[in-house]
Parts: C-alpha cells; structure tokens; sequence
C-alpha cells in the first residue's frame, strides 16, 4: 500500500458512549487491548504462556462485537484479533470479554487498514472476517470503500497459506466488486461453499437489513498453497 492512505474507509461519527462503556475503555483496554505501532505484534505473546493458539483470525470491523465474541466462546483454541475504530464499539466488547472471562480475544482500536500494513506479519493469519463493512452506497463514495485491489493483495500477503478472507455483505454491487477484485489476484481462490467450523452468528445489523429486504451476500476465498 502507498506511504499514507489518503482516503480513509470511515468517517467517525458520534456514537452512544455510554459510562459503562466508557468505563470499559479506560480501565478494560490495558488488559485486552494493543496500542498502535508500526512494528510487528508478537502473536505468542497474546495468549498465556505455553498456550499457543491453534489458529489467528483477525476480525476487521466487529462493530459491538457480537459475532467475534460468540465465535471466541465457541472456539478458545483460536485467536481472535478484533480491529475496530469506533470507540463505543470497544467499549462495548471489552465489557463483553471482562465480564464472560473470555481469553482469546485481542482488541486494536486503530485504523484497519494501517493495523493488517504495519501490526500483522507476513503469512501470519489463518483467517480475515469483514462482516459488514460501510457500503458507502453512493456512487461518489465508492473509491472510500475499504476492500478495494490493493488492500485485499496486502490482506492475501498476510494470509498463511491456505487461510481464508470470508467477507458478508448486504450490497449487491459491494459483493460484485469484491469478488471480481480477488477473483483478479493470483494467489486467491475461490473456495465457496463456507466450511461449516468457519461459520458465524448473525448479527444485529444483519437481522435489521434482512428485515428490510436486503439480501445477505457471502464471499469465501483461501490462499492457494503454491
């Protein structure tokens, strides 16, 4: 990716912070949270000693966090790497995790696009979830949108071989573009259907746009072996 990322995938917006959440965030992020840097996290260093996750699934935009909390209960041999910039959001999932005792999960609260270039290494990750990600459904914010070419080659260079990009959206045209950008990258393939230990939960908003007639679209690529 270029030296700066000009356009950013997000606009920051006013969001309910709440006392408890803003509670949750002073004293909770220490525990369960990483700071920005552009150095390469320590991965072993995540879980506790002489425990080495099974696997590393980076979660980017987890929103209030439902779905990575219910897959990290569901799945404690995993790592759950959740990348949010919202801060209510995590405010709200680090209550989550305190309050259900749950180890596996490790938040960044931090642009996404510069945690995965400079905070991920290289063949690092078994698997990327995007659920949801901002449509920016008018045709003038399309260059803000967050899965273009170059940032899915950068997820692809961050992926261990035979991980997989499992990215959910309720936006036609959003899933068009997506799949036809990494059906356009050597070294993806498309691997539908989802196996069934990857699955996830639904969420809030996915609940509420069903509800108003949009269609849920699922797209599941892996990185080829050779």
């Amino acid at each position: 990716m270029t030296e700066e990322r000009r356009i950013k995938s997000y606009v920051i917006r006013g969001g309910r912070m709440t006392e408890g959440r803003k509670r949750a965030l002073a004293e909770l992020y220490g525990i369960y949270g990483l700071q920005f840097g552009r150095n390469y996290i320590d991965i072993s260093a995540l879980t506790p000693p002489g425990r080495s996750p099974e696997r590393v699934v980076a979660e980017i935009g987890f929103g209030t966090g439902e779905a990575t909390v219910s897959l990290a209960a569901e799945n404690p041999d995993t790592l759950y790497i959740g990348i949010e910039v919202f801060p209510a959001g995590v405010g709200t999932i680090l209550r989550e995790i305190h309050e259900r005792g749950i180890r596996n999960i490790r938040v960044i609260r931090y642009d996404a696009a510069e945690v995965v270039r400079w905070m991920l290494p290289e063949s690092s990750i078994d698997g990327f979830h995007i659920f949801f990600p901002d449509p920016w459904p008018k045709k003038k914010h399309h260059k803000r949108r967050l899965l273009n070419t170059e940032f899915l080659e950068l997820l692809l260079e961050k992926m261990k071989p035979g991980g997989y990009l499992y990215v959910v959206t309720d936006w036609d045209d959003y899933a068009a573009q997506i799949s036809a950008a990494c059906e356009g990258i050597e070294g993806f393939e498309n691997t539908w259907p989802i196996p069934a230990q990857s699955r996830r939960p639904a969420t809030k908003y996915e609940k509420k746009g069903l509800a108003q007639g949009r269609q849920v679209r699922e797209i599941y690529f892996t990185k080829k072996l050779v």
